[in-house]
């Protein structure tokens, strides 16, 4: 339905307007969203990096543990 089918020019242009700026206001809202995602799927990159380095630090611990290193001296 357009602003122009509702009645008169005032409320036309009213409806018109009111839709100009929906569109602006929900492009906007997905610009925000875009960038959140964004930066969410950034934090868990980052996430997966620091587990991926805490598992091999975790298993380079424990290979040196059972292989009978002395994992420096005292």
């Amino acid at each position: 339905m357009r602003g122009d089918q509702i009645g008169t020019a005032r409320l036309d242009e009213a409806c018109d307007t009111f839709q100009e700026e929906w569109k602006y206001g929900s492009d906007k809202i997905k610009e925000l969203i875009d960038s959140v995602k964004d930066g969410v799927e950034s934090n868990k990159k980052g996430y997966e990096e620091v587990e991926d380095a805490l598992e091999k630090a975790f298993q380079q611990i424990a290979a040196q543990t059972t292989s009978g290193g002395t994992g420096g001296s005292r």
